[in-house]
């Protein structure tokens, strides 16, 4: 990478003094991708990276289902960028909507018109093997300790970070047992069709 431009804008502050904001520019000289920007804030001493564009490839374990790794990155990118209540909140939601695609949870449920969390995991703890379930992490566990979080209102970093590293530990379980997951299809609703144009 080498630098393409090197912007810089100064202003003082009343409480801090003297800051400036520099917009970085790079690229690769082998490649025609369009240039990766930073944002780098100094305020005294201090250098502080305030952002980046486009934001950086968040790789997620393997054997975190596929459809279900954007909620797992988004929590990632939230988490590093300060803002790691609404991390719990991804994560969480990982959980969740990996519940209700799962056949077996769908119809251990399907008689409760709106199941709770608490539904969700018992009836996917249900599928487990013994194994499974007593020596490695539980998500109905997980998923209670984070929901906790966020009606506290606690933007912890452990509850985030030992979160993610169970989350992570109970699907390598799912591999090494070979737990296979039977998911269903769940189609979106189609527009509601207007009535059909009047004949001239």
């Amino acid at each position: 990478m080498q630098p393409v431009s090197v912007n810089r804008i100064d202003w003082t502050d009343q409480q801090s003094g003297t800051s400036q904001v520099f917009s970085l520019s790079y690229a690769c000289p082998l490649h025609t991708a369009s240039p990766v920007q930073f944002l780098v804030r100094r305020k005294q001493w201090k250098l502080i990276l305030c952002g980046r564009d486009p934001i950086e490839h968040i790789s997620v374990a393997s054997h975190i289902p596929s459809d279900f790794r954007k909620w797992i990155k988004n929590a990632i990118v939230a988490h590093q960028s300060g803002q790691t209540l609404s991390g719990i909140f991804m994560l969480r939601t990982f959980i969740e909507q990996y519940w209700k695609a799962l056949g077996p949870v769908r119809a251990a449920t399907q008689k409760i018109t709106k199941p709770t969390g608490d539904e969700l995991g018992a009836a996917y703890n249900a599928t487990l093997p013994d194994a499974v379930r007593q020596k490695f992490p539980s998500l109905l566990k997980i998923y209670n300790k984070l929901s906790q979080a966020i009606h506290e209102a606690d933007d912890s970093d452990a509850i985030f970070d030992n979160a993610k590293t169970d989350i992570e530990e109970h699907f390598d379980a799912k591999r090494l047992y070979r737990v296979e997951d039977e998911f269903v299809k769940v189609e979106k609703p189609q527009p509601a069709q207007g009535p059909p144009p009047a004949e001239s």
